[in-house]
Protein backbone atom coordinates (compact mmCIF):
# COMPACT_ATOMS: atom_id res chain seq x y z
CA UNK A 1 0.00 0.00 0.00
CA UNK A 2 1.35 3.66 -1.07
CA UNK A 3 0.40 6.33 1.30
CA UNK A 4 0.95 9.75 1.34
CA UNK A 5 -0.30 12.55 3.94
CA UNK A 6 2.38 13.90 5.81
CA UNK A 7 3.93 10.68 5.29
CA UNK A 8 5.49 8.57 2.40
CA UNK A 9 5.03 4.93 3.07
CA UNK A 10 5.53 2.02 0.75
CA UNK A 11 5.02 -1.68 1.98
CA UNK A 12 5.17 -2.92 -1.65
CA UNK A 13 1.54 -4.58 -1.97
CA UNK A 14 1.87 -2.97 -5.33
CA UNK A 15 4.16 -1.88 -7.43
CA UNK A 16 3.61 1.64 -7.79
CA UNK A 17 6.00 3.03 -5.24
CA UNK A 18 8.88 1.65 -7.36
CA UNK A 19 11.12 2.85 -10.06
CA UNK A 20 11.97 -0.21 -12.21
CA UNK A 21 13.68 1.67 -14.54
CA UNK A 22 16.36 2.33 -12.19
CA UNK A 23 16.10 -0.62 -10.08
CA UNK A 24 17.84 -4.26 -10.97
CA UNK A 25 18.05 -7.67 -9.61
CA UNK A 26 14.82 -7.46 -7.48
CA UNK A 27 11.58 -8.73 -7.16
CA UNK A 28 8.34 -9.01 -4.54
CA UNK A 29 8.65 -11.80 -1.84
CA UNK A 30 6.92 -12.93 0.89
CA UNK A 31 3.16 -13.54 0.99
CA UNK A 32 0.61 -11.75 -0.38
CA UNK A 33 -0.28 -10.40 2.75
CA UNK A 34 2.96 -9.04 3.91
CA UNK A 35 5.06 -8.35 0.66
CA UNK A 36 8.71 -7.64 0.49
CA UNK A 37 11.52 -6.51 -1.82
CA UNK A 38 14.26 -9.26 -1.90
CA UNK A 39 17.25 -9.94 -4.52
CA UNK A 40 16.16 -11.96 -7.75
CA UNK A 41 19.11 -13.87 -8.39
CA UNK A 42 21.76 -14.64 -5.78
CA UNK A 43 24.68 -14.51 -4.67
CA UNK A 44 24.50 -10.83 -6.12
CA UNK A 45 23.81 -7.22 -5.95
CA UNK A 46 20.58 -5.90 -6.75
CA UNK A 47 19.19 -2.13 -6.71
CA UNK A 48 15.80 -1.14 -5.78
CA UNK A 49 14.31 2.93 -5.69
CA UNK A 50 11.45 4.60 -5.58
CA UNK A 51 9.26 6.66 -7.33
CA UNK A 52 10.04 10.74 -6.68
CA UNK A 53 8.71 11.56 -3.45
CA UNK A 54 7.32 15.11 -3.68
CA UNK A 55 5.43 16.43 -0.54
CA UNK A 56 2.70 18.83 -0.92
CA UNK A 57 3.46 22.72 -1.72
CA UNK A 58 4.48 24.59 1.57
CA UNK A 59 6.36 21.72 2.95
CA UNK A 60 8.88 23.17 5.44
CA UNK A 61 11.56 20.34 5.51
CA UNK A 62 12.24 16.46 5.53
CA UNK A 63 11.55 14.14 8.61
CA UNK A 64 12.75 10.87 10.06
CA UNK A 65 13.03 7.60 7.12
CA UNK A 66 12.16 4.92 8.71
CA UNK A 67 12.60 1.46 7.00
CA UNK A 68 12.34 -2.62 8.43
CA UNK A 69 14.99 -4.80 6.77
CA UNK A 70 16.27 -7.90 7.72
CA UNK A 71 19.93 -9.20 6.83
CA UNK A 72 22.44 -11.21 8.10
CA UNK A 73 25.80 -9.98 7.88
CA UNK A 74 28.55 -11.00 6.42
CA UNK A 75 26.09 -13.19 4.09
CA UNK A 76 24.06 -10.91 3.00
CA UNK A 77 23.28 -7.04 3.80
CA UNK A 78 21.04 -4.14 2.77
CA UNK A 79 21.60 -0.22 2.88
CA UNK A 80 19.04 2.45 2.38
CA UNK A 81 20.52 5.93 0.31
CA UNK A 82 18.91 9.21 -0.21
CA UNK A 83 19.08 10.77 -4.01
CA UNK A 84 18.05 14.26 -5.38
CA UNK A 85 15.01 13.78 -7.99
CA UNK A 86 17.17 13.04 -10.74
CA UNK A 87 19.14 9.64 -8.85
CA UNK A 88 22.35 11.54 -7.38
CA UNK A 89 23.25 10.74 -4.44
CA UNK A 90 22.62 12.81 -1.42
CA UNK A 91 22.93 10.79 1.66
CA UNK A 92 24.37 7.35 1.59
CA UNK A 93 23.80 4.55 4.21
CA UNK A 94 21.02 6.26 6.58
CA UNK A 95 20.32 4.87 9.29
CA UNK A 96 16.39 3.77 9.99
CA UNK A 97 15.20 6.42 12.45
CA UNK A 98 17.66 9.01 11.19
CA UNK A 99 15.87 12.86 11.04
CA UNK A 100 16.54 14.39 7.37
CA UNK A 101 15.76 17.57 9.07
CA UNK A 102 19.25 19.24 9.18
CA UNK A 103 20.37 17.32 6.86
CA UNK A 104 17.99 18.02 3.00
CA UNK A 105 17.04 21.40 2.29
CA UNK A 106 13.67 21.34 1.15
CA UNK A 107 14.05 24.01 -1.20
CA UNK A 108 17.31 22.65 -3.00
CA UNK A 109 15.56 18.92 -2.65
CA UNK A 110 11.71 19.80 -2.80
CA UNK A 111 11.66 16.03 -4.53
CA UNK A 112 13.66 12.96 -3.53
CA UNK A 113 13.63 9.64 -4.03
CA UNK A 114 15.21 6.21 -1.91
CA UNK A 115 17.26 3.42 -2.91
CA UNK A 116 17.87 0.08 -1.12
CA UNK A 117 20.94 -1.58 -1.91
CA UNK A 118 20.69 -5.70 -1.48
CA UNK A 119 23.80 -7.79 -1.38
CA UNK A 120 24.21 -11.99 -0.71
CA UNK A 121 27.78 -13.65 -1.06
CA UNK A 122 25.57 -17.26 -0.51
CA UNK A 123 23.20 -18.53 -3.06
CA UNK A 124 19.48 -18.48 -2.14
CA UNK A 125 20.10 -15.76 0.70
CA UNK A 126 18.84 -12.29 0.19
CA UNK A 127 18.40 -9.47 2.21
CA UNK A 128 14.98 -8.62 2.51
CA UNK A 129 13.26 -4.90 3.04
CA UNK A 130 9.75 -5.28 4.27
CA UNK A 131 8.77 -1.83 3.86
CA UNK A 132 10.27 1.86 4.12
CA UNK A 133 8.82 5.65 4.96
CA UNK A 134 9.70 8.90 4.96
CA UNK A 135 8.01 12.19 6.96
CA UNK A 136 7.90 16.08 5.92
Amino acid sequence: MLAATTTWHDTFDNFEGIDFTHSSNVTNGGTPQNRTMVLRNTPGEGVLVSQPITPPAGFTEWGIIAYAKSDDPPATSLTVDVLDADGELLLAGVASGADLAGLLDPERHPTIRLRANLAATESGLSPVLEDWQISW
